[in-house]
């Protein structure tokens, strides 16, 4: 413990009587100085960080965390490809009418015909034959292309015959004049069938039958078409250079059109290309 050392001022004494008093200075007592020596707390130092009395260490490298695998992105099978129509060869009119009525329904594909030119020995039966036959069953001739050197059903030349395809009807497909007049000639000699038949009632029922088109040998522009042809002086001139195989097109797409708006349009844009020199 700190000595403390006080120094204290003695009293002054009185001055004895009739002597003049001394001028006091400081009327206010005389306080005894006394020199304390203070002690004051000093703020407590923190002690060194680990950071300054050692060398810092490198972190350890975390292991990486083991991702799940990422599920593979589901994808829908692609749809198996339609089977190739088969090739058949049928050496008359009742050979292809016995196998469409046991395939018609179950052939959606439809299949490729080989038939023989003119002229070929041995015969199969004609394209004629062959369309009568596919009408009674609802069935319709298709695309036409040369026959293979060899084929699934035979080993015939490709000179000498041909490949037709044949497939059922499909939903709204288009009449021809044609085929309007030979299903008029079976049901006049009574031989459509089911399957036919119900074909030609959804054709009347919902127009086709009426816009049945024309052949393109026996085309001639409709009476519409025709009228706004002569309202047009350039557009008329020009339809009339054109061969039969230029205008069947135009003719085709107005007898096609399955409401009369597009009809009327089809017309209008029709008669502007013709007006300008152009064709389909």
């Amino acid at each position: 413990m700190a000595r403390v050392t006080r120094q204290t001022r003695s009293t002054p004494k009185a001055p004895p009587e009739g002597t003049a008093s001394p001028a006091i200075l400081d009327p206010a007592p005389i306080r005894s100085r006394t020199r304390v020596t203070r002690q004051t707390k000093s703020t407590p130092k923190a002690p060194p960080s680990k950071a300054t009395t050692s060398k810092a260490k490198p972190p350890k490298p975390k292991p990486p965390k083991a991702k799940p695998p990422k599920a593979a992105p589901t994808q829908e099978p692609a749809p198996a490809p339609a089977p190739s129509p088969a090739t058949h060869l049928f050496p008359s009119a009742p050979a292809f009418d016995t196998w469409l009525a046991t395939h018609h329904a179950t052939t959606p594909t439809g299949i490729w015909l080989q038939l023989s030119k003119k002229g070929t020995v041995p015969a199969t039966l004609t394209y004629a034959e062959a369309v009568t036959t596919a009408l009674r069953h609802g069935w319709i001739d298709g695309q036409r292309r040369s026959c293979p050197t060899t084929s699934t059903s035979t080993d015939v030349p490709t000179t000498t015959h041909f490949l037709q395809r044949f497939t059922p009807r499909r939903r709204n497909s288009l009449w021809s004049r044609l085929n309007v007049d030979r299903v008029a000639e079976l049901s006049a000699a009574g031989l459509m069938l089911p399957a036919g038949q119900a074909e030609v009632d959804a054709a009347v029922a919902d127009g086709r039958w009426a816009r049945a088109y024309a052949p393109a040998s026996a085309a001639e522009a409709p009476p519409d078409f025709a009228e706004a042809l002569r309202g047009n002086a350039a557009a008329e001139a020009f339809f009339g250079t054109l061969g039969r195989s230029k205008r069947y097109p135009f003719i085709w797409r107005v007898e096609t059109a399955r409401r009369a708006e597009t009809r009327e349009r089809r017309i209008r844009e029709f008669v502007g290309l013709l007006a300008e020199g152009k064709t389909l």
